[in-house]
């Protein structure tokens, strides 16, 4: 299984000063990329702009909403504000997953503890902490796969429509 840090974005600048209705899927797709690498290799402020630019982009689709009688933009518009509310899950999860970390720096530097009740308690916050952290992390996961199984399920329903509308005569 893949999370999130096992992405780095490469981000291009790009400025969107047209309509996104006029471009097709790639040219949109074609405007940023993601590419495997190791985290330790992840640039979070590279990260952070790539997932401010991805919100850019997505904006003017959440703002169309049902105000077209195009089926397939209403239902686009629809899994674009989905996917920003999985881009919300994500930096959620990535929050909880940083401040397990940091609890864990925090134990490591005040090892040895004497006060083995303290030691407990502090181990079951972590614990606590980390639950919350897979939970959010799946979440989002769970998030980002079903806006993708629904675009998936939109474009082919898109196909469908156009092969039955087009009309040899």
């Amino acid at each position: 299984m893949l999370f999130a840090s096992d992405y780095k974005p490469v981000s291009r600048q790009t400025q969107v000063s047209h309509n996104l209705c006029d471009l097709s899927p790639i040219a949109v797709l074609a405007m940023t990329s993601i590419i495997l690498s190791n985290p330790q290799n992840l640039d979070l402020r590279t990260l952070g702009d790539i997932t401010r630019q991805s919100l850019a982009l997505l904006k003017p689709w959440t703002l169309l909403g049902n105000s077209t009688d195009n089926l397939v933009v209403q239902r686009v518009s629809a899994e674009a504000a989905q996917y920003v509310d999985a881009i919300k899950l994500g930096v959620s999860a990535a929050y909880s997953g940083f401040t397990v970390t940091e609890e864990v720096i925090f134990l490591a530097e005040c090892l040895p503890c004497n006060d083995s009740a303290d030691l407990q308690r502090y181990l079951v916050g972590m614990l606590e902490l980390a639950k919350t952290a897979r939970e959010n992390a799946n979440k989002a996961f769970d998030a980002f796969r079903s806006v993708r199984q629904q675009i998936a399920l939109v474009r082919s329903l898109h196909r469908v429509s156009k092969a039955n509308s087009c009309h040899f005569f």
